[in-house]
């Protein structure tokens, strides 16, 4: 192993990515070879520049850091960064891959990298297994905390819709709305409650008041300005992608 670990770091947010920049200067043994901001571009730096060491935020619109760890072809070490809670991260310490738990401390990020040596094995199938079992374990734990069904009081009656046919849901007059075809239903939740809840590979913030499935989105309209309309499908709703969440489309869709 070289006695400097070149790195990548891998974040969505620009501030998490100037706090690690910030830290690992003043550790000798880290030389940052690119940072990325999104999955698909992280994978093209892994498999271009072989890093020794990749710094993967999990939670990333469009691909996890999990969904790329999928894709990789060069393994590098993998330090996760994660705001998960301590309940989640037993699944990081029983498959001996490290973590530091956001906002990252000095103390911690120092501890992680004295564990450098343990965590890389001598041939690279067993990190490969580890990180496997990783994948497994916490794709389990997601899968338990994701809202599968959605109930709507109509008059007497509870109607129950399941994720998989919800279009969208949308906001307006303090009122959230399922839209499913050219229907649409009030529910008892905020678009921030559903926006924590919902799984973040089916459903993305595209505005302030709309979340879309993105299995339901017909077409994707530019506009001027930078601007765009996101049209679904079954249904002549369009919906206003705001500036700030265009990115979140764009990883999705991958366009």
């Amino acid at each position: 192993m070289p006695m400097t670990y070149r790195a990548i770091l891998v974040d969505d947010e620009d501030l998490a990515v100037k706090r690690l920049q910030r830290l690992l200067k003043e550790e000798p043994a880290v030389e940052i070879v690119a940072t990325a901001e999104n999955g698909r571009k992280a994978i093209g730096l892994v498999d271009e520049l072989k890093p020794d060491l990749l710094f993967l935020d999990i939670q990333m619109p469009g691909l996890s850091g999990f969904d790329v760890i999928r894709r990789l072809r060069h393994k590098p070490v993998v330090i996760f960064t994660t705001a998960y809670d301590e309940y989640a991260l037993e699944a990081f310490e029983t498959c001996a891959v490290d973590y530091l738990l956001k906002p990252i401390e000095k103390d911690r990020l120092h501890k992680a990298l004295q564990k450098l040596e343990m965590l890389r094995p001598a041939g690279g199938g067993d990190l490969e297994q580890r990180l496997d079992l990783l994948l497994r374990a916490m794709e389990s734990r997601q899968a338990e905390t994701y809202l599968t069904h959605f109930p709507a009081k109509i008059g007497e009656r509870i109607l129950v819709f399941a994720a998989a046919d919800v279009s969208c849901f949308c906001a307006s007059d303090k009122y959230t709305f399922l839209v499913t075809g050219e229907k649409e239903y009030i529910i008892d939740r905020t678009l921030a409650d559903l926006q924590e809840r919902l799984d973040p590979r089916r459903f993305v913030r595209i505005h302030r008041s709309a979340i879309v499935n993105v299995d339901h989105v017909k077409e994707i309209v530019s506009l001027l300005g930078g601007r765009y309309l996101c049209r679904m499908k079954h249904q002549p709703r369009e919906l206003p992608v705001s500036r700030s969440m265009v990115k979140n489309l764009r990883n999705a869709l991958g366009f």
